[in-house]
């Protein structure tokens, strides 16, 4: 009986030491508006029961696509127009952040702001499988290693370096007109991002990495089914956070995860070590980006091949899913709004004529192109808002503390569809993007901002400007349902069209 009692104490000893750590944590938050918590026993648990609550009134309500939290966020921050407001979870209190004032300060400072620790441990490893490692370019929280990796890689994505990819991403984007032209042949309704798909992964492995097209040729399938795959994984690792690590949970996606993704990090780093010897005898062929992905890699001793393995895996996820979706977001706004796609094809004409060769100084001149690309991303970004943690204990938005160990939520697509910042937000419109337009700073930014941006982002620009060139040039875009002006986006950890992007295409007279 005393071992009873003394065991009954203990955990009401734990009890009443939790709830006084986050009675005090969200103390220290409390002079910012907050979503409501719950009541009595589990008031813990923070505003979960009220993110429950409005999920089922959605799907209640009939809708197809389930609201997810950012969404959830948003529409709270809405309701009572708060530019910043806690959401208070179990321990942690994550703060939603909107206003440009505030999004300005945190996005530039890798001091006092760093990424999110749940990106590392989330996405590292799960079960057995290496994915993303722990000093990859996108999860690694902002250590001096990070920035000396980046500092390395840089000049990689420099525009004047990526001149010299032109051969390779024109030899892509042939690939892709072959393929188009046989279902364009057919005159049968098809889902395009498919086919972007693969062009995104030839893009990656070919021009970035230095394959060879008999690679793509022999693997590219597998690879995408594998990193569709992964992406899966990645997405219910996401939603089950707090459970995914626990040994037990998903055995038999973790185990077919690993069964999937271990053949490709072996063809990977085979192809590497050849690539590395090669450089280390001096007979590598030219500088290229792998040659600089190398040579961040070797900024430590304690980086190895597995590291620049992690970096393919990197870019291939993340730049194959989000250069896919934009693409081919793009060509459906073309098909929706034929004066915009007769617009981009006078300028493609104009600047190529009868070429089929797109040259690097010709797409400074798709000025029109680039607008489109712009306005897609601003209506349909890809990744939809960005964390940080606040990491010192000096830090303040104006005049209000933000306590260390805050988590910070940007809203990224929220505030590229405020009116507050732009005029009709709702309407697809490249003209905003005219060089002429002046708009806000921090009102833009689907590949991030600051020295936490993407650093593939003059590639991924790069890319989709060949390749919608080449596909207007070559094709009508034709919308088979004229009634559908706009597609419903299943947002996760990116936003993808829910059930794809249907088109017709037809040669041009």
């Amino acid at each position: 009986m005393i071992l009873l009692y003394n065991l009954l104490g203990l955990i009401l000893l734990g009890y009443v030491s939790i709830n006084v750590y986050i009675w005090n944590n969200r103390r220290k938050v409390k002079h910012f508006p907050s979503i409501p918590c719950e009541k009595g026993l589990l008031w813990f648990r923070g505003c979960i029961f009220e993110i429950i609550r409005r999920k089922k009134v959605f799907k209640e309500a009939g809708n197809a696509v389930p609201l997810n939290f950012l969404e959830i966020m948003i529409d709270i921050s809405k309701e009572n127009q708060w530019d910043h407001f806690v959401a208070p979870l179990f321990f942690i209190n994550l703060l939603f952040v909107q206003d440009l004032g505030s999004v300005s300060q945190v996005l530039p400072d890798r001091i006092n702001f760093n990424k999110t620790p749940a990106v590392n441990r989330l996405f590292s490893k799960i079960g057995n499988a290496r994915i993303f490692g722990q000093y990859g370019l996108l999860n690694d929280p902002g250590t001096e290693l990070w920035a000396a990796k980046r500092r390395t890689m840089d000049p990689a994505f420099h525009r004047n370096f990526l001149r010299t990819i032109m051969h390779q991403m024109n030899q892509v984007t042939e690939n892709l007109i072959r393929n188009l032209e046989v279902v364009c042949a057919n005159g049968e309704v098809f889902d395009i991002t498919t086919n972007y798909n693969r062009t995104a992964l030839e893009a990656i492995s070919v021009c970035g990495f230095d394959w060879s097209m008999d690679m793509i040729e022999k693997h590219g399938d597998e690879i995408i089914k594998t990193t569709d795959y992964l992406f899966g994984i990645l997405q219910l690792a996401f939603e089950e956070q707090r459970s995914i690590g626990l040994p037990w949970c998903r055995r038999e996606e973790k185990a077919e995860l690993s069964r999937r993704l271990n053949p490709m990090r072996n063809l990977v780093r085979d192809h590497l070590q050849t690539r590395i010897d090669e450089m280390n005898s001096g007979n590598a062929q030219e500088q290229n980006i792998l040659s600089y992905i190398i040579r961040a890699n070797q900024v430590s001793d304690d980086l190895t091949i597995e590291n620049i393995v992690d970096e393919y895996l990197t870019f291939l996820v993340a730049g194959m899913e989000t250069t896919s979706i934009t693409l081919a977001m793009a060509t459906f706004y073309m098909s929706v709004y034929p004066e915009v796609l007769d617009r981009a094809k006078e300028e493609v004409e104009r600047v190529l004529g009868d070429r089929e060769t797109i040259e690097f100084d010709d797409l400074s001149e798709l000025k029109y192109l680039e607008q489109i690309v712009r306005e897609t991303l601003r209506l349909k970004p890809p990744a939809r808002s960005t964390g940080r943690i606040v990491v010192k204990n000096n830090v303040f938005f104006g005049d209000q503390h933000i306590p260390k160990d805050t988590i910070l939520m940007i809203p990224t697509m929220a505030i590229q569809v405020d009116p507050r910042y732009w005029e009709d937000p709702l309407t697809f419109n490249p003209d905003r993007f005219d060089p002429s337009v002046k708009r806000q700073n921090y009102t833009f930014m689907p590949f991030m901002l600051g020295p936490r941006n993407c650093v593939g982002k003059n590639f991924a620009m790069l890319e989709m400007k060949v390749v919608l060139a080449k596909v207007i040039q070559k094709f009508d875009l034709v919308n088979p349902n004229p009634e559908v002006k706009d597609l419903v986006m299943l947002g996760k950890i990116t936003a993808r069209p829910l059930d794809g992007v249907k088109l017709m295409l037809k040669q041009w007279d």
